[in-house]
């Protein structure tokens, strides 16, 4: 397993996703907070490891990559970008849409922030994105806390765009150009 980033604080490091985190993964989608902001949540061991090898998918084709936060040699949760037209991220000003999730008893040490940062400067280096965008729910006051910390600018409020269990939800969009 290469470890691709590293930070010294908080401690982590950013590491390429693999299956074998599918248990984990699970859990981090099971608490209350998780399944309102997820747009999908995986039900089963089944469906975690669908999702991880569907993001594995994308990584092989360059149209995503994803990566593990890992804190003593164990998954506490994820980063990840994936092309906004399901076309290869290396191409010249595409666009990315960026997901973050953190295990419950690991957000707010400021993980996710750093993991962010260190994980966008990467994938703008790596890849010839033109901007990187993200999507959060109006009522996710972390999300929104996470994008104006990593130097995201508030772009627009899509009002009731989003439906989950009945309910409709604003989306806030973010953006940070290269």
């Amino acid at each position: 397993m290469k470890i691709i980033l590293k930070s010294s604080s908080p401690k982590f490091i950013l590491r390429r996703l693999v299956l074998g985190d599918s248990q984990r993964w699970l859990a981090m989608h099971e608490d209350a907070e998780s399944r309102r902001n997820f747009n999908s949540v995986p039900e089963s061991l089944i469906e975690a490891k669908k999702e991880i090898k569907e993001k594995l998918d994308m990584m092989k084709k360059k149209k995503g990559v994803f990566f593990a936060i890992d804190s003593n040699d164990k998954f506490i949760g994820f980063v990840g970008v994936h092309s906004l037209d399901g076309e290869s991220l290396d191409r010249k000003k595409a666009v990315g849409i960026i997901g973050v999730g953190l295990q419950k008893e690991f957000r707010g040490k400021g993980i996710a922030r750093r993991a962010t940062k260190l994980f966008v400067d990467y994938v703008f280096k790596k890849y010839k994105l033109g901007k990187i965008s993200g999507r959060c729910r109006g009522f996710n006051k972390a999300s929104v806390k996470l994008m104006e910390k990593c130097d995201f600018v508030f772009e627009s409020r899509h009002k009731k765009e989003a439906q989950k269990n009945g309910k409709f939800y604003d989306n806030l969009y973010y953006v940070k150009a290269r």
